[in-house]
């Protein structure tokens, strides 16, 4: 059928809903096609770094299937462990762990047999907002915790080992355990303060105080340490990323 347009018989909101029907048609087609093509960050003009490849939010993502028998049961599916807020994440030995600041627990997905659990301490060793984590070679977990104000260490069975820091002593927004270290990023002290493992005590704070801002640390947010043992700092107060050696040394700055 063709529809004459300049009919008068074809009052306005008959035209005008054919129209929305076309476009509607137009950018379903559009959508479906975009979603199959891949993403790339920077897009087209630089070098593209970074390839979108899915996301992860529960354990449909990694496609395990709902438990059938259960299904049966209870006459529904039975619900699935799933994000809320997911902060800070840490990847080992083909598990990848994540901090959720709203379940205040740590999501444990095992990438290779697609098993999703979540870890959640006790009562007197709850977790409260748990932002960023590291996890040991032997599976030790060390949770920043800024709800606490310490960093919580659990065993590779989960089980509460001890914590960084006194009462009130620290807001903790990251953390990190190479060698026989624990480096967390204070906010409250505008710091890295650097402790041993095995006794967990304070060794010292970076960055050295020498009084200058160009070293100076203020709103430390996340922290990573090179092959050679160097500091690196995100200061999202200053815009910069700062790099320290091993004894705290500042030694250059990233952006501004």
């Amino acid at each position: 059928m063709v529809i004459n347009l300049k009919d008068r018989r074809w009052s306005r909101p008959v035209i005008h809903a054919i129209g929305c029907c076309a476009l509607f048609l137009v950018s379903g087609c559009a959508t479906k096609n975009a979603a199959l093509d891949p993403v790339f960050f920077p897009p087209d003009a630089e070098v593209a770094r970074i390839q979108f490849l899915k996301k992860i939010s529960n354990p449909a993502d990694l496609g395990k299937k709902q438990n059938a028998f259960l299904t049966f049961l209870i006459g529904a599916p039975p619900p699935q462990p799933g994000l809320a807020k997911p902060y800070g994440l840490a990847l080992k030995n083909g598990k990848l762990y994540v901090c959720d600041t709203v379940g205040r627990n740590v999501h444990i997905v095992d990438l290779e047999s697609g098993d999703w659990s979540y870890f959640h301490s006790g009562n007197i060793t709850a977790l409260k907002k748990p932002i960023n984590l590291d996890v040991d070679w032997d599976g030790t977990m060390y949770v920043a915790d800024s709800g606490t104000g310490n960093v919580m260490i659990y065993g590779s069975n989960y089980v509460y080992k001890g914590s960084v820091g006194e009462q009130g002593e620290m807001k903790p927004s990251d953390v990190k355990v190479r060698g026989n270290k624990i480096y967390v990023a204070d906010l409250k002290s505008h710091s890295v303060r650097v402790y041993d493992k095995i006794s967990r005590g304070l060794m010292f704070d970076v960055p050295l105080k020498d009084g200058s801002d160009k070293t100076k640390l203020f709103a430390p947010t996340n922290i990573d340490i090179d092959s050679t043992g160097n500091i690196l700092v995100s200061d999202t107060g200053a815009f910069r990323v700062q790099k320290y050696s091993p004894g705290g040394t500042y030694t250059k700055t990233y952006g501004s």
